[in-house]
């Protein structure tokens, strides 16, 4: 009775606990940092009707008033690859309405095309979006907000943002809390973002380097666009070895017969990765990556096969020389005199 109690205990506890984070095993090397304990010139000093923001007293402080949207503050870091970790302590001060959020930016791009943002509210919940448009949440409840019991109110609350291409592992206060894979960004931007009505802190925020040994995420169709790239550049390879002169027409013929029938293999492959793209993405990738692989090696082949053409007839069309060439020759028959 016991055992079956604390397996229907572990049953009913939430998925998000019994998830585990997708990077581990890393190593950091810090890039920039602060914690505020002079005056900042890597946080912009605001001062305007609806935002202000200045670093006081060992922390950076913001406040949105009067303003229905967020705003996002970015510091002068340079931008980073998607292979970073980011370790910040942040607090949502008390303010006049629950809505209040507050948030921490990362992979943002400086044209504005996209990134994430982790934020918290005043009800102990934390969710991760998109930033490119309302309503594209990560995390799944009610508007993307997700309950957690390591979030404390009115206090400082330690996050921890891990990515590592297109892997992501967010902790709250030295818990491990979600986790998701998007590998849509190779660079981005950090940042802080102040929602509506808000007042928040941010007492040191470092950024580091993450290396870890295991698998960067790849996008299926990034995948699938260069598998059509070579596709293409086989076939034109495969036309420039039929236009070769009929004396090296037999390596390009067989050269030919190899390629078509790699690449009939290859057209099948693919039609059966998209009949099951749908079921099984990340096997369909691996297959993709495999026959990339393959593709490759025979353009490599294919390009020195044309460079030995080329060469065999820049051979036949040289001029040939006699072979004594003191011998006069006779302009009228245009044979060497004594034939």
């Amino acid at each position: 009775m016991r055992l079956f109690t604390q397996i229907l205990a572990l049953l009913l506890l939430p998925a998000s606990l019994l998830a585990q984070p997708l990077i581990t095993n890393e190593t950091v090397e810090k890039m920039y940092f602060d914690d505020f304990t002079d005056d900042s010139q890597n946080w912009p000093t605001l001062n305007e009707a609806n935002i202000k923001a200045t670093v006081l007293q060992g922390s950076y402080y913001m406040e949105r008033p009067g303003s229905s949207k967020s705003r996002a503050i970015m510091p002068t870091f340079p931008s980073i690859s998607n292979k970073f970790m980011i370790k910040t302590a942040i607090l949502l001060a008390p303010g006049n309405t629950d809505a209040q959020t507050l948030g921490i930016l990362f992979m943002v791009q400086s044209d504005g095309s996209g990134g994430f943002v982790f934020e918290i509210n005043k009800k102990q919940q934390f969710r991760v979006r998109g930033i490119v448009s309302a309503g594209q949440y990560i995390t799944q409840g009610e508007n993307g907000w997700l309950k957690s019991k390591n979030l404390v109110a009115n206090e400082f609350n330690k996050v921890v943002i891990k990515g590592f291409g297109g892997s992501f592992d967010i902790y709250i206060n030295d818990v491990y809390n979600f986790s998701f894979k998007n590998a849509s960004f190779k660079t981005g931007d950090v940042g802080v973002l102040i929602g509506p009505e808000a007042k928040g802190k941010v007492d040191f925020f470092y950024v580091y380097n993450l290396n870890a040994s295991m698998p960067e995420i790849v996008e299926k169709e990034s995948v699938a666009s260069e598998l059509e790239k070579l596709r293409q550049e086989n076939d034109s390879l495969k036309l420039e070895l039929a236009g070769k002169p009929a004396s090296n027409f037999q390596d390009a013929e067989a050269a030919i017969k190899i390629l078509e029938q790699q690449l009939e293999s290859v057209n099948n492959e693919n039609a059966l990765l998209k009949k099951k793209a749908g079921q099984n993405t990340g096997a369909g990738v691996k297959q993709l990556l495999v026959k990339i692989d393959s593709l490759e090696a025979e353009n490599k082949r294919m390009l020195q096969v044309i460079e030995l053409l080329e060469a065999g007839t820049k051979n036949e069309e040289a001029p040939q020389n006699p072979a004594n060439t003191n011998t006069p020759i006779n302009k009228e028959t245009g044979k060497k005199e004594g034939e």
